[in-house]
């Protein structure tokens, strides 16, 4: 849209200095003076148009310059913030990932200690059973040691 702009400004502008140009050729030919004096008016309307021209130009390259430098300086600006933005994001995503992983890591030492304690836990609680096991096998042995004593010594007594 602006590049249109620029053409039709451009365009605009060749046409009045075209149009200018061609009024004050019209004008010094058809005023009443000397061939010498009319040729030194022309030279002398030539060379005020083109340095009008020259302005002109100089002045429409101006303004596309300080166009260029003030849409260099957006672009530039908006990657600057881009960057900023970027560079953020990717540090909240760092933080957010040690702290995600801290957190695992917190949670894997406390399941290893749970299950470490609910072992030891089952270990104590087998080896009570199984002291309790002996200890009733122990006394079921000898239970069974004093029934045989008895029987055989009934046994013996009675035949």
């Amino acid at each position: 849209m602006r590049h249109q702009k620029n053409n039709k400004a451009g365009g605009f502008l060749a046409g009045l200095l075209t149009g200018a140009a061609a009024g004050v050729i019209l004008g010094i030919l058809y005023a009443p003076e000397e061939g010498s004096e009319t040729r030194r008016k022309i030279a002398d309307k030539a060379e005020d148009l083109a340095d009008q021209a020259a302005d002109k130009y100089n002045d429409f390259a101006g303004n596309v310059k300080d166009s260029y430098e003030n849409a260099k300086d957006k672009v530039e600006d908006a990657a600057d913030d881009l960057k900023d933005r970027a560079e953020n994001a990717y540090g909240e995503a760092k933080d957010k990932a040690e702290g995600l992983a801290d957190r695992a890591k917190d949670a894997y030492g406390n399941v290893k200690e749970d299950v470490k304690n609910a072992a030891e836990d089952v270990k104590d609680k087998a080896e009570d059973k199984f002291a309790d096991a002996k200890r009733e096998a122990q006394e079921a042995g000898n239970a069974l040691a004093d029934a045989a004593k008895d029987a055989k010594d009934d046994v013996k007594n009675n035949f």
